[in-house]
């Protein structure tokens, strides 16, 4: 007998999140708590804020290529430096190489956008920090605009093409409503969720200390991130896709 698609639903959706955080709560609370930690210790050290001043006009010069390496070391070191802290390092084998280096790859590409995007931002709404108005109107235009159009179906796409083996058909995939409503709406969700609150943190923070604050959430997030765009290949969960 043929098997019948599934009808979408917005409980079926919400469900990869779901089974992202339960995965790595645990290093995603760790780097969530040093980010916590650091902004406190910001607001009552003068020595560390002149060293987050020194880092964030580091990354100023280096320009878009610096941006690349910040993605990279967010998005595809520290996550992995998190799980080792946390008791889940997991088994390096080639194919684990493989994963880390494409999802730094992914994250250098996605931190590039991510900066070009924080650039039209601030010529748009401009720098005010703590004013009300701007924190709001960045937010809804980074989670309404950026998230939706451009960063989730950007990465989401990267994966993909990394799940079919740089096949030129993945192309045909990704160029489809049904791509787009089971696999980056799930991440879109999970996206509102936990970004939400952190960019409304993020943007009311002193600029100097934006960078490696987003820079740290950025870590946490790129490991639920990987578990939803890789989860037909390697997800146990229930969610997940079967496996040709």
């Amino acid at each position: 007998m043929a098997q019948t698609a599934e009808r979408w639903t917005l409980r079926a959706a919400w469900a990869p999140g779901i089974a992202a955080i339960r995965a790595h709560w645990g290093p995603i609370l760790l780097i969530q708590g040093v980010a916590v930690a650091l902004a406190v210790a910001y607001f009552n050290r003068a020595d560390l804020r002149e060293a987050v001043a020194v880092v964030g006009d580091l990354k100023n010069r280096a320009g878009l290529p610096g941006a690349f390496l910040t993605g990279v070391v967010a998005g595809g070191l520290m996550p992995e430096l998190a799980k080792a802290i946390t008791g889940r390092p997991g088994r390096w084998d080639r194919a684990r190489v493989e994963k880390v280096a494409y999802t730094s790859f992914v994250y250098g590409t996605i931190g590039v956008a991510v900066t070009l995007f924080y650039f039209v931002q601030n010529a748009v709404f401009g720098v005010a920090v703590g004013d009300v108005r701007t924190t709001l109107l960045k937010t809804a235009f980074d989670l309404l605009g950026f998230a939706p159009f451009v960063s989730m179906p950007l990465a989401m796409a990267l994966f993909t093409f990394y799940r079919e083996r740089y096949q030129r058909s993945a192309w045909r995939t990704i160029l489809s409503w049904r791509w787009y409503r089971d696999e980056v709406i799930p991440a879109l969700l999970l996206c509102w969720v936990f970004w939400g609150p952190i960019l409304l943190c993020t943007y009311a923070l002193p600029p100097d200390l934006q960078f490696p604050f987003s820079m740290l959430m950025q870590a946490a997030w790129s490991i639920l991130f990987v578990f939803l765009a890789m989860r037909p290949a390697e997800s146990t969960e229930p969610t997940a896709a079967p496996t040709p």
